[in-house]
């Protein structure tokens, strides 16, 4: 491999009481108990009020989604800490990140306990949008 993008991304997404209480909103209710929270998670207030087609659309998708296939994967997430490997990414990488996403913002990465700019990961550095959160 020569090169990397990340998109959206962090070594650890949230913590493990956040997805513990994620799993527990979606066994209770459904897809549903969660949509309006995941809506504003993935799609800033500005692009969802300017594109309420895709907003729509990305509310179907989530409303379609197995609730067991949704727990999986948070289990997944719950469980994955990969800040250890962060140091041995050795190719330059664009690392893609939305000014609003509160969730997978890079303006610094953890390199073992501490964490430094991102332009320490071989050269790399963050083309931050402005403005978007993971906007579509």
């Amino acid at each position: 491999m020569q090169r990397a993008v990340f998109a959206n991304t962090a070594a650890r997404i949230g913590s493990r009481q956040t997805w513990e209480a994620q799993i527990a909103t979606v066994r209770a209710g459904g897809m549903e108990a969660v949509r309006e929270a995941t809506l504003a998670r993935f799609l800033s207030a500005d692009y969802r009020q300017k594109h309420p087609e895709t907003v729509s659309e990305v509310e179907a998708m989530l409303l379609a989604t197995d609730p067991r296939g949704y727990i999986a994967a948070c289990d997944v997430l719950c469980a994955t800490d990969l800040h250890e490997l962060v140091p041995t990414i050795a190719v330059p990488s664009l690392i893609l990140a939305g000014e609003l996403d509160a969730t997978c913002a890079v303006p610094r990465i953890a390199v073992g306990n501490r964490r430094e700019p991102v332009e320490s990961l071989c050269g790399s550095r963050p083309p931050f949008k402005p403005r978007i959160s993971r906007d579509v």
